[in-house]
């Protein structure tokens, strides 16, 4: 019986292909082996691309603790070209021990969704769920954790299969500096209290929430999805919804909007790998700036990645206000 309650683990990657041409690699069977990252998946035994929900295939499986045996996966989602998943069923086992839990469904779910950032760019996130499976299996997979790793090197092997040229070492350097400040924003609010992040400790105002909304709005948003991307819809002109930005409504939790910094992120990341860095910017707001402009996809990284560390730098006066915590010494 399931006494207990965990989340399910995921690992995201944004990967530099259609997510159609993504969904037909996760809908065959056949191919599986190739991307799989445990180690574990032998051959396909069985089953012809996976086209609806309440398809099954068989794959013959191994590892040090079973021996071999043959898995059928019973397909509980699928969106075409957006989600997939299964649930896991022991169809045949050589070792004796293992013979009695043939047929058991353990409830517990392998799924990928994929979102589009682009006509050949995909956020694809593999998931491992196993909330309502029995207590002794989370327990052997430590909710989870133990298949952290193994997902992550199946994102980079589907990203080797069907991704396009990588990055050029310059991008893959500016790409770096960025991700390092991003990580110092995230990094110097962790263990604050909801209070705490809201706290204005300095005369202008501004909370720590706030920045972190600037950020996603006004900063990867505006910069990345708007002014490289083309989207008008995330170009604001208008000084009043800047300023909104900094505003955080006492209804948006905390974790809504660190996580929607996360996913502006992911969206920013997707539009950097597919853009070089010689390309002028797609839009350009001269009603907010006739006599300033940035000439390249360059200048922006440069520009982006000079506020964040700038805004990480106010972070860190913040933090040492609110709890003496400093980022570095």
């Amino acid at each position: 019986m399931t006494t207990t309650s965990c989340q399910a683990v995921s690992v995201t990657r944004t990967i530099n292909a259609a997510s159609e041409e993504l969904f037909a690699v996760l809908a065959d069977p056949a191919r599986h082996p190739e991307i799989d990252g445990s180690g574990m998946l032998r051959r396909a035994v069985s089953g012809s691309p996976i086209g609806r929900v309440g398809d099954t295939f068989v794959m013959s499986m191994h590892n040090d603790e079973m021996g071999d045996y043959e898995i059928t996966n019973h397909v509980v989602e699928y969106e075409r070209n957006r989600r997939i998943g299964w649930e896991p069923v022991l169809s045949a086992a050589s070792r004796a021990e293992d013979q009695a839990e043939i047929g058991d469904r353990g409830r517990h779910r392998w799924i990928y969704d994929l979102k589009p950032v682009g006509p050949c760019a995909t956020v694809v996130t593999e998931i491992y769920d196993c909330g309502q499976a029995p207590d002794w299996l989370r327990r052997a997979v430590r909710n989870g954790d133990r298949w952290v790793d193994s997902m992550t090197t199946t994102l980079e092997r589907l990203d080797q299969q069907c991704g396009e040229a990588r990055p050029q070492p310059e991008t893959s350097a500016l790409l770096s500096s960025l991700t390092g400040q991003r990580n110092h924003v995230l990094g110097i609010l962790d263990g604050l209290t909801e209070d705490q992040l809201r706290q204005a400790v300095l005369p202008s105002g501004w909370s720590c929430l706030g920045l972190v909304q600037h950020l996603t709005i006004s900063v990867e948003r505006f910069w990345f999805r708007g002014i490289v991307a083309g989207e008008p819809a995330y170009v604001s002109t208008s000084d009043e919804e800047a300023e909104a930005a900094w505003r955080v409504p006492a209804d948006l939790t905390a974790a809504a909007v660190l996580d929607a910094y996360r996913r502006e992120i992911e969206f920013a990341d997707a539009v950097i790998a597919a853009t070089p860095l010689s390309k002028p910017p797609a839009i350009w707001p001269v009603e907010i700036w006739p006599d300033w402009r940035l000439p390249d996809f360059r200048a922006v990284m440069l520009h982006v990645i000079t506020e964040t560390a700038c805004h990480a730098g106010h972070l860190d006066a913040a933090r040492e206000l609110i709890d003496g915590r400093q980022w570095m010494t």
